[in-house]
């Protein structure tokens, strides 16, 4: 992956993650609606993540376990440090 494919697929992540905290609080809040517009928001930011991981990974020749490997790699050694 390239330096700004890296910070793209950051973004979708961190994206993605803070969605998931909205569907925590509108669930605290009782609202099971507004929860479920989060959850498809989500599930959405997900399945975008995913494709550029694929689309690199043909881009580049190879696997696409093998990069998404490689990502989730990095992201493990950038939270130890």
């Amino acid at each position: 992956m390239t330096s700004t494919q890296k910070i793209q697929d950051a973004i979708l992540g961190l994206k993605a993650e803070l969605a998931g905290k909205r569907v925590e609080l509108a669930m605290a809040r009782g609202r099971r609606s507004l929860a479920r517009k989060h959850l498809r928001i989500m599930e959405s930011l997900v399945n975008a993540r995913r494709e550029l991981r694929i689309q690199v990974a043909t881009e580049q020749g190879e696997c696409y376990f093998a990069a998404a490997g490689d990502v989730d790699r990095l992201e493990l050694v950038g939270a130890t440090n």
